[in-house]
């Protein structure tokens, strides 16, 4: 097991956020113009994310973007799983088409999250 002194934490953006993810990760410019690894809209000044490594086209090595309740929705799933109306519970499956539809999924994912007594970040 690697020792978990040497593990350094992915950055966020942004102002930081009521977690003890903020107390330890770096902080880091934000990446304005680069699109969120979910919705795929491009990142505005004054959002909010982390930065995740990732494969990029052409097997390259590098880093991607997410909007905060774009992550989010990657970590607890779409709206539909989270009231237990997706395939995964025998309902429909959804998937967003375009980038304002997952940008919308993934807003509507936090703010159930919130109503259900999550912990994510205000100001979604």
């Amino acid at each position: 097991m690697t020792d978990p002194t040497d593990y350094i934490p992915n950055p966020y953006f942004g102002e930081p956020w009521d977690s003890p993810f903020c107390d330890t990760a770096p902080r880091t410019g934000t990446p304005v113009g680069e699109r969120c690894g979910f919705c795929t809209d491009p990142i505005q000044d004054g959002d909010r994310g982390i930065i995740t490594p990732a494969i990029l086209a052409g097997g390259q090595p590098g880093a991607v973007p997410w909007h905060h309740e774009c992550w989010m929705r990657q970590v607890a799933g779409s709206p539909f799983h989270l009231r237990g109306q997706c395939s995964c519970h025998g309902g429909e499956n959804f998937d967003a088409r375009n980038a304002t539809e997952r940008r919308a999924e993934a807003g509507a994912s936090y703010d159930l999250i919130r109503q259900m007594g999550g912990s994510v970040p205000d100001g979604g």
